[in-house]
């Protein structure tokens, strides 16, 4: 009898420790993966136009996110004449179909924020297969923007 219950608590063990993690999204997720605070920063931008796509010092700005361990960002903005900054807290979603980071800023009049709409929000898709960071500005004729997290 005693062996009986050994051999399913091992059968058990060994089916449970096999599931498959290939179709967890969370599993390759770099930003679960990666301690805080964490840096993402720009590293490509394209506009609607064909062969548009810029990278490194060719682009027209140079950007970062920082992500705290207590949910709040800075964003900074870098351009020749100017370096911009915005704050506020954020939201990492986690869902089957589009996960990333939601991000509030403190100030909706702040000219960093890059969004379709005239709120104060941003949100950055993550694309799983590269690993990085999607703005959603394009989608409504902004730039396409694409952040990988920084290891400095």
């Amino acid at each position: 009898m005693n062996l009986r219950i050994l051999s399913f608590f091992v059968l058990a063990v060994l089916v449970m420790s096999c599931s498959d993690d290939d179709n967890n999204p969370d599993v390759d997720n770099p930003l679960l993966n990666n301690s805080y605070p964490q840096t993402w920063k720009l590293i490509r931008m394209s506009t609607g136009e064909q062969d548009s796509v810029t990278t490194g010092e060719d682009m027209e700005w140079q950007e970062t996110y920082v992500l705290n361990d207590d949910d709040t960002f800075v964003k900074t903005r870098v351009t020749a004449d100017e370096t911009l900054t915005g704050s506020g807290t954020y939201v990492l979603i986690l869902e089957d179909t589009q996960s990333g980071v939601s991000l509030t800023f403190e100030d909706n009049d702040n000219s960093i924020i890059g969004t379709c709409a005239t709120d104060d929000k941003e949100f950055l898709r993550l694309n799983t297969e590269e690993g990085i960071l999607v703005s959603n500005w394009q989608e409504c004729d902004g730039p396409g923007l694409f952040y990988e997290i920084s290891s400095e």
